[in-house]
């Protein structure tokens, strides 16, 4: 699926014909790859879209630099384009913040949302390659190097718990594509996930035991469970 949206263009893969709607969003680094286990579990039952956000994967890049709100608002054209008048909205990493902010602005339009290791509160630790990126004139370097060969493989080595299940060769495919926790996510701990749930009104908090920060590429099977107990398909 590609969609035109403003001066861009979003590209996305779509599993499943009918059913339950689920709108999938990728974090930093990612792409559409990080959800292709879970949407292949859910799109027996569901219909699953997941675009890679402008920039990434095989989007175009966007003519100015795009914050949450910005991502949310280019996202829901691509809703009003494909006609997907509801969603279940599922975010990772960098994917929460956008999946919040595309939820405050179209409320309506949402039936459940679900958060990922992310972080949604501007007081959280945050990690250190990106505490290095704000300091003046280091900026543009410590993103190259965070996000060059060295930098990507430390965090992957860093950020994945069960390397069986997502190893390196993985990783790295999903890098060149043109609410659930992990317990041992180096990122953004399982304190963060529990704030998380308390800021949300009649909130769901699961965490599975041995995934790091990459859960839905790490224990897709646990994800498409839970996933589904959300949308209530069997």
């Amino acid at each position: 699926m590609e969609t035109v949206v403003g001066r861009g263009r979003i590209r996305a893969d779509v599993y499943g014909e009918r059913g339950a709607i689920f709108l999938l969003l990728h974090g930093i680094p990612g792409s559409r790859d990080t959800w292709r286990a879970v949407a292949a579990g859910l799109g027996s039952s569901a219909r699953v879209i997941v675009p890679d956000l402008p920039v990434f994967g095989q989007s175009d890049e966007p003519v100015s630099f795009m914050h949450a709100q910005e991502y949310a608002a280019s996202l829901l054209g691509f809703m009003h384009m494909n006609g997907l008048e509801s969603v279940h909205l599922v975010g990772h990493d960098f994917g929460g913040p956008v999946a919040c902010a595309l939820t405050s602005i179209a409320p309506n339009r949402i039936k459940t949302l679900t958060l990922i290791a992310t972080n949604v509160f501007p007081d959280t630790p945050i990690p250190v390659p990106f505490r290095i990126a704000k300091i003046p004139g280091l900026g543009s370097l410590a993103f190259r190097m965070m996000m060059g060969r060295w930098g990507l493989t430390t965090m992957w080595w860093a950020a994945v718990a069960n390397k069986k299940q997502f190893p390196w060769s993985r990783y790295r495919a999903g890098l060149e594509q043109p609410g659930i926790w992990g317990n041992r996510d180096p990122f953004f701990s399982t304190q963060v996930g529990r704030r998380t749930a308390r800021a949300i009104p009649s909130a769901r908090y699961v965490e599975i035991a041995g995934a790091g920060h990459f859960v839905p590429q790490e224990y897709p099977g646990d994800v498409v469970q839970e996933l589904k107990v959300i949308a209530s398909l069997p």
